[in-house]
């Protein structure tokens, strides 16, 4: 990870291990799914830095709200 200290990279990281968790089955309770701020994070602290992990991001975004 390019910048280890940013709070927003944190976070996408933690959601998306949730969301990892939840697809697998080892997370049953699918009620986090509308804390799911991945896009927003994206567009706001990722888009600006590095355009190729944003639009990973906001692949992962539009799969999350299927969810």
């Amino acid at each position: 990870m390019q910048h280890p200290d940013s709070r927003a990279l944190l976070s996408i990281s933690k959601q998306i291990e949730f969301l990892i968790d939840l697809d697998k089955g080892v997370v049953q309770d699918a009620s986090r799914l509308r804390e799911i701020t991945i896009g927003v994070l994206t567009a706001r602290e990722v888009e600006p830095l590095d355009e190729s992990a944003a639009e990973l991001f906001y692949k992962i975004a539009s799969e999350a709200s299927r969810m």
